[in-house]
């Protein structure tokens, strides 16, 4: 629903803020293990269902 405000915490905002620029998931995963010191896994689930929840609401669609 793109009528509603969202609210981001650190990690989603890093996220999206990275997504000015179009970044393949691999850059975006690199990017979040350089700024935050959390296991590449714990990122990398983090990371793709943040997308999934982007795309869903229509914020977000893949680039080919």
């Amino acid at each position: 629903d793109m009528e509603c405000i969202y609210s981001l915490n650190d990690v989603a905002s890093f996220i999206w803020e990275s997504l000015e620029q179009p970044r393949s998931l691999v850059d975006l995963q690199k990017a979040l293990e350089v700024e935050y010191d959390a296991p590449a896994d714990v990122l990398s689930a983090d990371l793709e269902r943040f997308l999934e929840e982007l795309t869903t609401i229509g914020a977000l669609k893949a680039i080919a």
